[in-house]
């Protein structure tokens, strides 16, 4: 649905401005699009405090509210720490994000340097994020019905290899747009499987608990770090070979980190 989402409020935007901003005085422009994106948030933000459940208890906004969140996340990374199928898999996840949300990041950068260098016309990059979003989209049904029939790990271990791939096909392959579509294609369609199966494996495997939020809090933490992380290695290899593939390269490297560390995960724990 995230990713339906996505897609949908870029094609309204991208028709705006298509059809109301190439006139001489054109009616949208491309900073409005911002304005949109405030309209569309406060929206279905509203629709959403207006559907979920209200609180039956209210609390007090105190001094401490800045730092009860990190207090929240200690007490969850020590629960963590017990639980050797949720830290291995946390391990495993760290590394696959690092990887995956680096190489979002950097896709459209890429895509400018390479692919598209030669040419003004800059098209082809919003095709490739909507080439990636639709995709996405079957993606993470395939891998939900691999998985049922493999287990989580499994289909996420293959997930890897494919990101492996991906990287290595990048460094040789993808120096036209035709070859950059077939990438996106391809990337779409495991980023979705990866997400959307990273989140529902974490699911599974924390504890019975009400605070439910402070370990998807863990959870989106280390995806953040690990995108951090991600993107000054990636810059920092860069820098030093003075050439962005080779950073894609690096890339699967972690990536295979990732396929190591998902083997590492323990099978009789879940499938």
């Amino acid at each position: 649905m995230g990713y339906i989402g996505a897609s949908t409020l870029l094609i309204i935007c991208l028709t705006l401005l298509n059809n109301f901003g190439l006139f001489s005085e054109p009616l949208i422009e491309a900073n409005h699009v911002f304005i949109l994106v405030a309209i569309w948030w406060i929206g279905f933000s509203h629709y959403t405090y207006y559907h979920l459940p209200k609180e039956t208890e209210t609390k007090k906004i105190t001094k401490d509210i800045l730092f009860n969140g990190f207090s929240e996340l200690k007490v969850v990374g020590k629960q963590i720490k017990e639980i050797l199928k949720l830290k291995r898999f946390l391990y495993a996840f760290f590394a696959i994000s690092m990887g995956v949300q680096t190489l979002m990041t950097i896709a459209v950068l890429f895509a400018d340097e390479v692919v598209f260098k030669d040419t003004d016309d800059k098209s082809g990059l919003i095709i490739a994020v909507l080439i990636i979003q639709f995709i996405a989209v079957p993606g993470a049904f395939i891998f939900n019905v691999v998985s049922r029939k493999i287990g989580d790990v499994k289909t996420l271990t293959i997930a890897a290899f494919v990101w492996i791939f991906v990287c290595i096909f990048t460094y040789f392959f993808v120096k036209d747009p035709i070859m950059f579509y077939l990438l996106a294609g391809l990337v779409g369609f495991v980023m979705g499987g990866t997400q959307a199966l990273s989140r529902s494996t974490y699911s599974k495997l924390i504890p019975q608990t009400k605070d439910t939020a402070s370990f998807f809090s863990f959870y989106d933490v280390t995806e953040k770090m690990g995108m951090v992380i991600g993107i000054f290695l990636f810059g920092f290899v860069e820098d030093v070979s003075g050439d962005i593939t080779t950073s894609v390269l690096f890339l699967a490297g972690v990536f295979i980190v990732s396929f190591v560390l998902l083997l590492l995960v323990p099978k009789k724990v879940i499938n």
